[in-house]
């Protein structure tokens, strides 16, 4: 599933032309026309003079990041089958707030498909993003592999649903760039409310690496993951308890930092295929991910 949405973003990046009136391939020396530049331009800066804005930067997002954070999304996903209760899902209930092009959906998909003990698993997953670049991928998905798939343009907070899984891929370090202090503390008490709220839920924050260590002054993702953590490590409830893990592939660089347990593996689940391989997509997996399971006490 995951190789359709890759061919069709290939089919349709640069379909209109070469972009040569495009006025942001500046963040770049080529002469290429790639959309790649305008990526690490937003990456890399807290800036809020360009986001995902443009229907060819979204396909080479999708063609550049997909496998990648599909292949994190299903690890966190193997490593939740070591506990009891969730072993018990019938249906994946999932958010994934700031859902862009949905690559959590795959790494699920593929979970359910190569996982055995989560094999036929239903999935109900309901993206949130109030972003509407991403609308035609999020289409594609939607009308040609799962008609199930929902996307609200809303706040999550408001949804009246109970999720048995919260997933937030990559949206906390974009969140970070984008947003007040006061924006990024609002939005983290809200999740923390909200995993109080639910009887039985697991979370998964799978994000960048870049971090200050320091939890009184937080800035990246990495520090407001701490700041979650601690906030439900100290609370003492009768009734739930909280497992809280930390977890991290094999450090590509020196300034990537160490975050909890090493996974054994960081090899994608997909092998990419010759057609994208001129797009040079990321082949390993690298981040890391604080993942948390709440669950009745026995």
């Amino acid at each position: 599933m995951l190789n359709r949405l890759i061919s069709y973003c290939v089919n349709h990046y640069h379909k209109d032309g070469n972009c040569a009136s495009c006025a942001n391939h500046c963040y770049s020396n080529d002469l290429d026309h790639s959309c790649y530049p305008c990526i690490k331009y937003i990456h890399r800066n807290n800036t809020t003079d360009r986001h995902y804005d443009c229907p060819n930067l979204i396909y080479n997002y999708v063609i550049k990041h997909a496998y990648r954070y599909a292949s994190e999304i299903a690890y966190a996903i193997e490593y939740l089958s070591n506990f009891e209760s969730v072993k018990h899902y019938q249906l994946w209930k999932v958010w994934s707030i700031g859902c862009g092009p949905c690559s959590e959906y795959f790494g699920l998909r593929y979970a359910t498909e190569h996982i055995r003990i989560f094999q036929n698993k239903t999935i109900d997953f309901t993206g949130f993003d109030f972003n509407h670049s991403w609308n035609d991928v999020q289409n594609f998905i939607k009308e040609s592999l799962d008609n199930n798939l929902k996307i609200e343009n809303k706040n999550c907070f408001e949804h009246e649903d109970a999720p048995n899984l919260i997933i937030l891929n990559y949206m906390l370090s974009d969140l970070c760039k984008r947003s007040t202090l006061k924006e990024v503390r609002s939005f983290m008490l809200s999740l923390c409310f909200k995993i109080q709220s639910l009887d039985n839920v697991c979370v998964i924050i799978n994000d960048i690496d870049f971090r200050t260590f320091n939890c009184r002054q937080p800035k990246y993702a990495l520090d407001y993951m701490d700041v979650l953590a601690n906030k439900l490590a100290i609370l003492k409830d009768a009734k739930y308890e909280y497992n809280i893990s930390k977890h991290y592939f094999h450090p590509q660089r020196v300034t990537e930092a160490i975050y909890g347990e090493q996974y054994p593996h960081s090899t994608l689940l997909w092998s990419i295929p010759r057609n994208v391989q001129h797009f040079a997509p990321f082949s390993i997996c690298n981040s890391c991910q604080l993942i948390i399971v709440k669950a009745s006490k026995s």
